[in-house]
C-alpha cells in the first residue's frame, strides 16, 4: 500500500524493498499505486510501516502478534495525524 498526501509518503516495508531506494524504481512504484504527482517523488516525509507485510505463521507466538497489531495501531494513529491532517 502506498499513500500520498500533504507532501508525505506513506508506504509498507515491503514496498520500500521492492524500490531497492532506488528513484527510479520509487518512481514506478508510486506510477503503479497510481500516484502520478511529479512533487511525490520527493516527498516531505516518507513514512515506512515496518510492520506491513509483516509474516504471521502457525508458529508465532501470542506475545509477537500483540507486539505487531500493538505497533500497527501506532503507526496508524500517527499515518491519520500526518497524512489526515496535515501534520497538526
Amino acid at each position: 500500500m502506498i499513500e500520498y498526501r500533504n507532501g508525505a509518503v506513506l508506504m509498507d516495508l515491503v514496498d520500500l524493498e521492492h524500490c531497492g531506494f532506488d528513484v527510479g524504481e520509487f518512481h514506478f512504484e508510486l506510477q503503479a499505486a497510481g500516484i502520478d504527482d511529479p512533487a511525490a517523488v520527493w516527498p516531505v516525509a516518507l513514512l515506512v510501516n515496518f510492520t506491513g507485510g509483516a509474516v504471521v505463521g502457525p508458529y508465532t507466538s501470542d506475545k509477537t502478534v500483540t507486539q505487531i497489531t500493538e505497533a500497527d495501531s501506532r503507526f496508524q494513529a500517527l499515518r491519520r495525524r500526518i497524512l489526515d491532517n496535515g501534520g497538526g
